[in-house]
């Protein structure tokens, strides 16, 4: 659809550079919905994304008559076709890094009404990607449930479904973390739970994000050197060229972004 308007105010106040608008478009956006994994993602994120049904999105490529050759690319790349992958983001969704102890966790969580078709969805995303940049495929138990394992060398890309979703992580424990009711959720995290008042977080929204950005910053700087390490290069953790220059910030905090959908118009 087309953008009709576009309003946009930007205000420095109580230490935080606040950025609020409006957009309409000619056709309704995604509705507002209420984020349940807050009470699931562990805390200590330093990076969270959460999304709810982008399915409309996929139709809306696959009926572009204009994107015909590039689909039909895309799902030969990727093993499945847009049909297979709508159920995947049909409900919310969320994207998550936290820190690890050689490699970062980062974790996918979607919800799904069927697990088994979702499961082999995503079976058929990796088995290409295992032929790709071959990858050894093995099966295992996590937390009870069964799962599999796609080891690329540098990584293990762990995931099963379980609970009414479907969870993707790099870490050994990402799949149990989320399952527990136990422990704290991000929700409850002082940092996140702080920036989501201050944004104006309320109990429904369209999709938020949320970054602290020196952890982010520190995170891609000793990712930096540990590829390096693994990689057989010369820098390593505590020397080398640093990805992201650190001079300055401490001045940063938080960033925190959110949108509310209403029929045709946007706010965030």
């Amino acid at each position: 659809g087309g953008l009709k308007s576009l309003g946009v105010a930007v205000e420095a106040a109580d230490g935080a550079l606040e950025v609020t608008g409006s957009l309409e478009g000619d056709k309704a956006a995604g509705a507002a919905y209420t984020p349940a994994f807050l009470r699931k993602i562990p805390a200590g994120v330093i990076a969270a994304a959460d999304w709810h049904g982008v399915a409309s999105l996929l139709s809306d490529l696959r009926s572009d008559p204009d994107l015909g050759e590039s689909i039909g690319q895309l799902e030969t790349a990727l093993g499945v076709t847009l049909d297979q992958l709508g159920p995947l983001v049909a409900g919310e969704g969320a994207l998550y890094v936290r820190p690890g102890i050689a490699l970062p966790e980062v974790t996918v969580v979607l919800e799904v009404a069927d697990e088994a078709a979702a499961l082999a969805t995503l079976d058929g995303i990796v088995q290409r990607l295992a032929g790709l940049a071959e990858g050894k495929t093995s099966e295992t138990t996590v937390d009870g449930v069964p799962a599999k394992v796609l080891d690329l060398g540098l990584f293990k890309l762990t995931y099963a479904a379980a609970d009414g979703t479907l969870i993707a992580t790099t870490a050994a424990t990402g799949i149990a973390d989320f399952r527990s009711e136990t422990g704290d959720k991000l929700a409850d995290d002082p940092g996140f739970a702080a920036a989501a008042e201050q944004a104006g977080l309320g109990e429904t929204t369209s999709g938020f994000v949320f970054a602290d950005v020196p952890k982010v910053v520190q995170l891609l700087n000793g990712l930096g050197g540990a590829l390096g390490g693994l990689l057989g290069g010369e820098s390593g953790s505590t020397g080398g060229d640093q990805l992201v220059p650190t001079e300055g910030i401490e001045r940063f905090g938080t960033l925190f972004a959110h949108a509310t959908a209403d029929g045709t118009t946007v706010r965030f």
